[in-house]
């Protein structure tokens, strides 16, 4: 068992406990991905995140999502997704950020002329993507995959299913946990 500390928005949660399990949609070439962790809880915490009461039982999970990004989008006139994201200045960007396609299609981004217009000098204004990052209290196994149910799916409809990399969550945690992999194995009658 050791002290954690995972993000919920912008507040830092921590707690004793052990990671369980780690599951990331990372790879090369890839702009936006999923990372998921699951841990497991030494009991009564002081700073548990908000809506997990005064109290909670011990043994309890924590279950991380954190939504990454390395788009930008334009300054002005970007796509539905640039409004939400902050205005910042192209020089504070770190390496490996790639300008958004709906902001600057093809045809936009490489007329042919020589000039790409996503090259952006350092005090050129765009609109960074930012990290999601997510944390809940799952008070036992069933809770957890109740909660990877609801993460599952895009944001206009929820799908009462478990995404691939929440299901390979699982099965790794399985197999440590007891309680996950009892939940995972379990014969459901309906």
């Amino acid at each position: 068992m050791r002290k954690h500390m995972v993000l919920d928005g912008l507040r830092p949660v921590d707690f004793t406990g052990v990671l369980l399990a780690e599951k990331s949609t990372r790879s090369a070439g890839r702009l936006r991905w999923t990372e998921l962790a699951l841990y497991r809880m030494a009991g009564e915490d002081q700073h548990p995140p908000e809506g997990a009461g005064d109290e909670y039982p011990s043994g309890a999970y924590v279950l991380t999502s954190l939504g990454a990004s390395l788009v930008y989008h334009r300054g002005e006139g970007g796509c539905d997704r640039s409004r939400r994201c902050d205005p910042g200045r192209a020089g504070d960007l770190p390496p490996g950020f790639a300008p958004c396609e709906e902001c600057w299609p093809v045809a936009e981004r490489w007329p042919g002329d020589g000039d790409d217009p996503t090259e952006l000098a350092p005090g050129d204004m765009c609109r960074p993507e930012r990290n999601r990052p997510k944390a809940v209290v799952c008070a036992g196994a069933g809770d957890v995959e109740g909660t990877l149910r609801d993460w599952s799916g895009s944001r206009k409809v929820r799908a009462s299913r478990l995404s691939g990399p929440a299901q390979d969550l699982l099965e790794e945690a399985s197999k440590v946990d007891e309680d996950i992999r009892r939940m995972i194995t379990e014969e459901v009658h309906l």
